[in-house]
């Protein structure tokens, strides 16, 4: 066969293969312009002209029908089969860029930067859960699966391997190829958006890990409790109420200065409760005039219900703790006679029951005030309250109710109150 039968045979398969595409008709094809390549290779004389012109003609009739070549056939698997050489490129048509292709940098560039984004949430959502050392069961679950799934998002879409096995996925499903980009940044969308929802139940957790960490504290699982605490405070730094519990169990350990931070952090939160507890801490540090600012803010403002009337003659008693140790005596009595009457109010019932609920605190602090103050009659109720209702275990309340004792007696002096014969 001489080049221009070849030439003519190659016409006539590409005239078929542009009727009908099938495989049968690309093999021919293909055939043919190896055959014509071959002939060529062996043609010693110059090509025709116009031989050459139609060829070139042919080849690119050829090129417009790539396409349609892999849309019916997978060109790459007859090539791993009859391995072509390299410069018989029509074995190696490339398939045009499809219309949703052309995009492709674009979802390429949001797949890495959902990727990027996800692997801030597990990192962040990881570190919160480690922060207390051993996580637990749940956070054990979290941390494992959260970074299971990131690693294989990740590597399905970055890697080499991880693509090929993603690809063969998506092509044994009978996703078309031009889906694929869009279908790798739905992957990453959706675990970021699984990871944005789990970050968004973080404070419900810790809203109950903090209720766990009470139960702890209540059987006298100090430590236990303290950890939950942490816990709760790293999901949700908001979380006021454990700030506070956490802040509780640091004062009453002497561990001033964390507590100090921690209640500080939930006053910042709107925690009375917090609040109160900070104002005691200062006045156990003889701090009156702290104490005594964020005392009275928080009488301006919290709001004088049922509810918050023990609240409120917590707040009334350490501001008359603050007025004593600035010396305003009056001021202290009339703090400390609210802070009795709000008691009394929560609890209208007989007065020992009453003091009892309230604790000895407002008693034994007005004793003083009254005392310092000259008004013996009310220092003198106010200490045999103080005395009959001392809690033994509290150390304060203990010392307070020595010293009325003393005061009563005539054995000496509170706070440099002398007792009148």
């Amino acid at each position: 066969m001489n080049l221009s039968d070849a030439i003519q045979h190659y016409a006539r398969a590409i005239a078929r293969l542009e009727k009908k595409v099938s495989a049968e008709a690309i093999l021919t094809v293909l055939r043919a312009r190896d055959q014509v390549e071959a002939v060529r290779q062996l043609t010693t004389s110059s090509l025709d002209p116009d031989l050459f012109l139609h060829l070139i003609t042919l080849d690119d009739r050829l090129l417009g029908q790539a396409g349609n070549i892999h849309g019916a056939v997978d060109l790459a698997a007859w090539q791993k089969s009859l391995q072509p050489p390299a410069s018989a490129w029509w074995w190696f048509l490339e398939a045009p860029i499809h219309a949703r292709d052309r995009y492709d940098w674009l979802w390429s560039a949001a797949t890495v930067t959902a990727l990027t984004a996800s692997a801030s949430l597990v990192i962040d959502i990881s570190g919160r859960f480690l922060s207390v050392g051993a996580p637990g069961f749940l956070g054990s679950f979290a941390v494992i699966s959260q970074g299971v799934l990131a690693l294989a998002t990740a590597g399905g879409v970055l890697t080499d391997s991880g693509r090929q096995i993603i690809e063969q996925a998506l092509d044994n499903s009978g996703i078309g190829r031009h889906w694929w980009q869009e279908t790798k940044l739905g992957l990453a969308l959706t675990l970021l958006i699984g990871l944005v929802g789990f970050h968004g139940t973080l404070p419900i957790i810790a809203e109950r890990i903090a209720a766990r960490g009470e139960i702890l504290e209540e059987q006298g699982s100090l430590q236990e409790a303290e950890t939950a605490y942490q816990l709760a405070t790293s999901l949700d730094r908001n979380q006021s109420e454990a700030h506070q519990r956490l802040g509780d169990l640091y004062a009453a350990w002497g561990r001033t200065e964390e507590a100090q931070d921690q209640l500080y952090i939930a006053v910042k939160e709107g925690s009375l409760p917090a609040l109160n507890s900070l104002s005691t801490l200062y006045l156990e540090n003889e701090n009156p005039d702290e104490a005594a600012s964020l005392l009275t803010e928080a009488l301006n403002t919290i709001e004088q219900t049922p509810e918050t009337q023990a609240l409120r003659a917590e707040l009334w008693s350490n501001l008359g703790w603050a007025r004593i140790q600035q010396g305003r005596y009056a001021e202290a009595e009339n703090s400390l006679k609210q802070s009795i009457s709000l008691a009394t109010q929560t609890n209208p019932s007989a007065e020992t029951t009453l003091a009892q609920s309230a604790s000895a605190r407002p008693y034994c602090l007005l004793a003083q005030a009254a005392a310092e103050g000259g008004d013996r009659a009310t220092a003198t109720a106010a200490a045999q309250n103080c005395i009959a209702f001392a809690n033994p275990s509290d150390s304060q309340e203990d010392r307070w109710a020595h010293e009325a004792k003393e005061y009563l007696q005539g054995e000496g002096t509170w706070g440099g109150a002398e007792t009148d014969e």
